[in-house]
């Protein structure tokens, strides 16, 4: 970064005249000339604070892994039923259990890390989608994807990948945009608006939000990957750390034949 290189060219001017300087030497004379190292971040603060923020960022993914490893030692277990939409392997040895929000702008971005993460893993993970809606409108998506389900499970799992692509249409005209998705898909849309009346369906969706309460969900999108808990849209890398982890605290071999 331009700070460190700040830092150097300061140390660098204080000892014009020697050839070479060992890291010792470099670090003593930081420690007797503090206020040239002071002077030389004075000039470039968004550098010092760059780095300031780069290291808090450091210190709370170290923090984060720890948690990682302590909770896949001894992992939260959803149920996963057979019968719901999933993506990926059936019998893949890393599971993502993804609790949703179909209105969530950060559900939306969180999917499409997953779904990239399960479609690259060659079929060593699934995600298997439960619901947490955060209002009304979101609990009737949330009963339409199951009442699509009833009819075609990975037709259902289209429907909410395509309901995460037209959010902001959503948001704008309502549930015309979404019934275009059910003709567009080939689903019986009367069927479906009678199979959103059902207590089972109604049943499921509260079960979900219940089921990710008790396991501390209190914001959306949250994953569990093999019952390890990461909460937000994280980036890849940081989901990519815990498949890492899993596999290591948890002995699972994903590259076993």
């Amino acid at each position: 970064m331009k700070l460190r290189f700040v830092m150097v060219l300061a140390v660098g001017v204080l000892l014009a005249g020697c050839a070479t300087a060992s890291k010792k030497t470099v670090e003593q004379t930081i420690r007797d000339n503090p206020s040239l190292v002071l002077e030389a971040l004075k000039q470039d603060k968004m550098a010092l604070l760059e780095l300031v923020e780069e290291g808090a960022k450091e210190r709370r993914l170290l923090q984060r892994v720890d948690q990682w490893r302590m909770q896949a030692a001894d992992p939260v277990s959803p149920e996963i039923s057979d019968d719901r939409p999933f993506l990926g392997n059936p019998n893949a040895p890393i599971t993502i259990v993804e609790y949703s929000d179909f209105l969530c702008p950060y559900c939306s971005k969180g999917a499409r890390t997953v779904n990239k993460i399960v479609e690259e893993s060659d079929g060593k993970v699934r995600v298997v989608f439960k619901h947490s809606p955060r209002n009304q409108n979101a609990y009737r998506l949330a009963l339409m994807y199951e009442a699509v389900a009833e009819q075609d499970r990975e037709k259902a799992w289209e429907f909410g990948e395509r309901l995460f692509e037209v959010q902001q249409q959503i948001f704008e005209k309502g549930e015309p945009v979404v019934m275009e998705i059910v003709e567009e898909l080939g689903i019986d849309a009367q069927q479906l608006k009678k199979d959103m009346m059902s207590d089972e369906l109604k049943a499921r969706v509260r079960a979900d939000s219940e089921e990710g309460a008790g396991f501390g969900v209190s914001g959306t999108p949250t994953f569990f990957v093999n019952g390890v808990k990461v909460e937000g849209a994280v980036p890849e890398e940081q989901l990519r750390k815990v498949i890492e982890i899993v596999e290591e605290v948890q002995n699972i071999c994903t590259d076993c034949e």
